[in-house]
C-alpha cells in the first residue's frame, strides 16, 4: 500500500479527515497503525478464502449441478474480488460510412425499400 493510501485508510478507520489524522498522529504511531491495518486486511483475506471454500463445498453438494460442471468448479470462482478491477478495453472496430449506413438501414427496416429503387 502506498503511504497516501495508508493515511486515507487510517482516516476512514478513525472517522477523521486525512489532515486531522496527520496532525494528531506521530510517525511511530502511524507505523504501528500500518501494522494493525495490514493485520486486518490479512484477516479479511482469510475470511474471504474461508467463505469462498464454504460456498464451493455447498455448490459441489448441489445435486442439480452436472458432474461435468462440478469438475470445472474451483474455489477461486467463489472468492470475493476487492480493489480496483482492470477492465480490458474493447477492440476497436473499423467501420466505413457505407457499412454503418447499411447497418442502420437494416435495423430500421429500410434497407429493402432502398435496394428496390
Amino acid at each position: 500500500m502506498g503511504e497516501r493510501r495508508e493515511w486515507y485508510t487510517l482516516a476512514v478507520h478513525l472517522g477523521l479527515t486525512i489532515q486531522e489524522v496527520q496532525q494528531k498522529t506521530t510517525s511511530s504511531e502511524f507505523a504501528e497503525w500500518k501494522i494493525v491495518l495490514e493485520d486486518e486486511i490479512n484477516e479479511r483475506n482469510i475470511l474471504y478464502h474461508y467463505l469462498a471454500r464454504l460456498t464451493y463445498e455447498v455448490a459441489r453438494s448441489n445435486p442439480n449441478i452436472k458432474a461435468q460442471s462440478l469438475r470445472k468448479l474451483k474455489v477461486e470462482h467463489f472468492k470475493i474480488k476487492v480493489g480496483k478491477q482492470i477492465k480490458k478495453k474493447p477492440a476497436k472496430i473499423k467501420s466505413t460510412t457505407s457499412s454503418s449506413k447499411q447497418m442502420w438501414l437494416s435495423v430500421l427496416g429500410l434497407s429493402k425499400h432502398l435496394n428496390k429503387k
